[in-house]
């Protein structure tokens, strides 16, 4: 029998990158840092870089609770972006209204927008539209405004969840993107399938977590058709050939304090990764990933976790 809850469309891959993702070694270095005050405002630091040769990215975000109600956030990044966002629940069960906008402080009103999102969550089902206006409509910077649209059904008799989400362009009144999946969830095992980037790619996941052993395996496979896109820098058109991915791992978890992964996919690397809470509040990751086809760019990590 199929889970009784349902699950949104952005989660649908959730239960699977637990184990393919989470912990590994990606070559990204960070560092996080949340704080909170004695009036339930939350800060948070953000400095990090994708690898050892990419710029340095910061951000300082803060949120304030109304009420249990509502939420209001702003941050600012080291880019000079600065963007805030409004989120109003309560007006009627299951709505959330969000109203934010951002703007770049070194380039101003060039890149200025405003975004307006409602979200309405049933126990069967949610869907969200998502309307992006920016700014500045005229010159050869021009932008236009976008309206993103997904939801979810869910099917409580047979467990089944069916989502997906549409992007279009409301100048010319075109989609530009879609997607769709359907995911099943039972107590042991997970079975998802995805159609994207418009129908230019496909991808089936599952995940089993064994009920004798503290044991879960996953894996995801993929499929990319041929495409053609236009290079940004010589603007031709470059075909890309089909492409087969896949990715398998398993996570193991001995008790509460501690977890082992691993995984491999296509290309042939191989990742390890360990986390241990060694006290209360203080959670240790080490991580590596190595290329076992030619034994070159392989990776560490380690990471550090406090929380007080």
């Amino acid at each position: 029998k199929g889970s009784d809850k349902m699950t949104m469309y952005k989660d649908f891959r959730k239960g699977v990158k637990e184990v393919l993702e989470a912990g590994h070694a990606g070559g990204e270095q960070k560092v996080e840092i949340e704080t909170r005050s004695a009036l339930d405002t939350v800060i948070k630091t953000d400095i990090s870089r994708k690898s050892t040769d990419a710029p340095l990215k910061a951000s300082l975000k803060a949120e304030n609770k109304i009420m249990d109600a509502h939420l209001i956030e702003a941050s600012v990044d080291s880019d000079g972006k600065l963007s805030t966002l409004l989120n109003i629940k309560g007006l009627y069960t299951g709505l959330l209204v969000s109203v934010g906008g951002s703007t770049v402080l070194s380039v101003p009103k060039k890149n200025d927008q405003v975004e307006t999102k409602i979200e309405y969550r049933h126990a069967m089902g949610t869907v969200s539209t998502v309307v992006a206006c920016p700014l500045n409509k005229e010159g050869e910077d021009a932008r236009v405004s976008t309206l993103t649209t997904s939801g979810s059904v869910f099917h409580k008799e047979t467990g089944l969840n069916l989502g997906g989400e549409v992007l279009a362009n409301l100048a010319s009144k075109q989609v530009t993107d879609y997607s769709a999946g359907v995911l099943y969830k039972a107590a042991a095992h997970t079975l998802g399938a995805t159609i994207k980037e418009a129908g230019k790619a496909i991808a089936a996941n599952f995940r089993y977590d064994a009920t004798t052993l503290p044991v879960s395996v996953a894996a995801e496979f993929g499929h990319a058709f041929p495409k053609t896109t236009v290079d940004k820098e010589t603007n031709e058109e470059v075909t890309v050939a089909a492409k087969n991915t896949y990715v398998i791992g398993a996570l193991y978890r001995p008790n509460n304090l501690s977890s082992i992964r691993a995984r491999i996919n296509q290309d042939g690397l191989v990742g390890l990764a360990y986390s241990e809470t060694i006290r209360t509040g203080v959670t240790l990751s080490l991580s590596a990933q190595v290329d076992a086809v030619s034994l070159t760019a392989n990776k560490v990590g380690l990471g550090l976790k406090f929380d007080a």
